[in-house]
């Protein structure tokens, strides 16, 4: 039965596109990091690994709260977010992609159901009191859930770093982050369609009624790009913000059960109130001071590769380096140059972003300083 379900996991459009998507978005960032930088400012495929590791975690919270709430979905429901799921996919991960898939099947569903309540029972799948609606709804709460787990273990280091020129003449650094799973979320439908069509299939009885498992490909993604924010800052604010969608979803949910018609409206609150707090990051980004400008002072640090001396050293982006093993530096060339001065250990003299001063000293790679792990403009 496992492998079964997980043979036909593995073959749907949305898993495999999910895959070639997260290779293409790897070799996006380092293409991207080593045109501004030279360099990747973290060569890790973290990509594939948080996919991996994300999904496996997510499927089975998410398959024991569907499993346990009994939601099922009609096939046909199934079809229109593997297409969605696809297009959104193949357009790029930007923004709340995997919550526009969600929210846009709910729509679709729904307006079909009221558009032709003769054929209800084509859309809308009724158990113990519970509507389609509502269990796209659950959808709903768990990508949200999904995504406040995603904010809370989010590392700023896997925010990539990128280089735009600023109005006065200096070039600023701004950081983007991607994050892209596909979950396999075990869900039932009705009947036995998939049993009868490739023969032996696990099938669910409850009564007179049959169930069929399926699993289907739930895309959890999330992209955030700042320009002025610290990314804790940026974090934290988008965090809050899907605690409260959350909240929402998980009102809809109780509400739709009871009153099957309002889950459309709920549909569009949830798409209006993301509106909204797009505009809100935005806004609170522009307000922000935190500008990571190139200096003529010393060498601003962007970024710092995982796992390096400077790692070590405790340095973060905006920092400041003025001297480096008691030389004066103005540029990249320069601070390299002081490097040599002594091939195994390096001391900096840093101005932090803030304005204070302080001293940061460490073992480097002998033989090899410009491996120390500082991605600066160049």
């Amino acid at each position: 039965m496992v492998l079964k379900l997980l043979g036909q996991y593995l073959w749907q459009p949305v898993f495999l596109l999910g895959v070639v998507v997260i290779c293409v978005l790897y070799q996006h960032r380092m293409r991207k990091e080593r045109h501004f930088f030279r360099i990747a400012a973290n060569r890790d495929f973290y990509e594939m690994r948080h996919f991996i590791k994300h999904g496996l975690i997510f499927s089975i919270i998410g398959s024991t709260v569907t499993l346990a709430l009994g939601i099922v979905f009609p096939l046909q429901t199934i079809v229109i977010y593997e297409i969605l799921g696809c297009f959104f996919l193949l357009v790029g991960i930007r923004s709340n992609q995997g919550l526009n898939i969600v929210l846009l099947t709910g729509l679709i569903t729904w307006t079909a159901s009221m558009w032709y309540p003769e054929n209800g029972k084509i859309w809308l799948f009724r158990m113990h009191g519970d509507f389609l609606g509502t269990a796209i709804l659950v959808l709903c709460s768990l990508y949200l859930l999904f995504k406040i787990i995603l904010l809370k273990s989010k590392n700023s280091a896997w925010f990539s770093p990128r280089i735009k020129d600023g109005k006065r003449g200096r070039r600023i650094a701004y950081y983007i982050w991607r994050e892209l799973t596909i979950v396999p979320l075990v869900i039932l439908i009705p009947g036995d369609v998939i049993a009868s069509k490739v023969g032996f299939w696990p099938i669910l009885n409850i009564g007179d009624k049959h169930f069929t498992f399926f699993i289907l490909p739930f895309v959890v993604s999330a992209f955030m790009k700042i320009f002025k924010q610290a990314p804790q800052d940026a974090i934290k604010l988008y965090r809050k913000q899907t605690w409260h969608m959350l909240e929402i979803a998980i009102i809809g949910c109780i509400v739709s059960y009871f009153v099957p018609m309002i889950s459309g409206a709920i549909f569009v609150l949830l798409f209006i109130v993301w509106l909204v707090q797009g505009q809100i990051r935005k806004n609170v980004d522009k307000k922000s001071d935190r500008w990571y400008v190139e200096t003529n002072q010393g060498v601003r640090v962007v970024a710092i590769q995982p796992n390096t001396p400077a790692a070590k050293m405790n340095l973060v982006p905006g920092d400041i380096i003025l001297e480096c093993n008691q030389q004066s530096v103005t540029n990249e060339e320069e601070l390299y140059e002081a490097l040599q001065k002594n091939s195994a250990y390096c001391n900096f003299r840093i101005r932090t972003f803030k304005g204070d001063f302080k001293v940061a000293e460490s073992a480097i790679y002998a033989g090899a300083p410009h491996e120390i792990g500082l991605i600066l403009f160049h």
